[in-house]
């Protein structure tokens, strides 16, 4: 993971740019459009959408109470006990045991052949023993439904914008509630977590921030370049390409990372 995170980062080190980002650099020419907080509230829906269709935003100074990584905080999204599915890796055992399981779960340890392996299960007890224990694997809880949800801004949410305008609909039912648990989700992890390339939410667009106190997510983006191969290309994601690796001769890579208050 280490190798791969590196390669990353000296893809995003573009020398043409001396080492700074290029959405401060030269913004016109990055995917990440940066705005304030106040900027994003005013701006006309039109323009917001118009920006959305070509770059990713990027919000600043979006500030809320952020919580604690404890159990009381983690306990709002699932009970500490209930099994959940962990990203991390396993050692194969002949007759592995449950406590095996957990004893070697790290998402250090590279999957071979099948990133399936790291799937587990654990509990949030788990990811909390491990996340305050200085030998502790890198452990990371995905798929984490939340009920209650949270706010997403009224220009991009258009998921809600369609519930709204079919919910009275013939054949619909005034009474249904908006499926908030398929649509939002929550994520829990250690420090030294990493997700592969991926296409977010079947490519519908996700809005991602850090709600922990300290916390912080490094968000690489896969930039096509011009005239190169169309990420909806058929080909594009065979011949050679390697989930868990950089794949610069394939397309650009930005960067960003997010801290609490900012919003993606």
């Amino acid at each position: 993971m280490l190798q791969t995170f590196t390669q990353l980062v000296t893809a995003v080190n573009n020398p043409a740019c001396g080492g700074r980002p290029l959405h401060i650099v030269d913004p016109s020419r990055s995917s990440l459009r940066v705005m304030s907080k106040a900027e994003f509230e005013c701006s006309p829906i039109g323009e917001i959408q118009a920006i959305f269709r070509k770059k990713h935003i990027l919000v600043t100074d979006d500030s809320f109470r952020a919580c604690k990584f404890d159990r009381r905080m983690l306990e709002r999204i699932v009970p500490a006990k209930q099994t959940i599915s962990v990203n991390g890796s396993r050692i194969l055992f002949s007759k592995p045991t449950y406590v095996d399981y957990l004893s070697i779960l790290d998402m250090s340890v590279k999957a071979v052949h099948n990133l399936n392996s790291r799937v587990v299960e654990g509990t949030i007890e788990d990811v909390l023993r491990h996340a305050f224990d200085e030998e502790g694997k890198a452990l990371n809880a995905l798929d984490l439904p939340m009920e209650f949800g949270v706010d997403i801004p009224e220009a991009l949410g258009s998921d809600m914008w369609a519930w709204q305008q079919t919910i009275r609909k013939p054949h619909c039912k005034p009474s249904d509630h908006f499926p908030t648990s398929v649509m939002r989700w929550a994520l829990v992890s250690t420090a030294g977590t990493h997700t592969c390339w991926h296409t977010d939410a079947e490519g519908l667009g996700s809005m991602v921030e850090v709600r922990n106190e300290g916390g912080l997510k490094v968000w690489f983006v896969g930039v096509e370049r011009e005239g190169g191969a169309p990420f909806s290309g058929l080909t594009t994601f065979l011949d050679g390409f390697d989930v868990e690796m950089p794949n610069t001769e394939r397309w650009d890579v930005e960067a960003i990372v997010l801290t609490p208050g900012v919003k993606l």
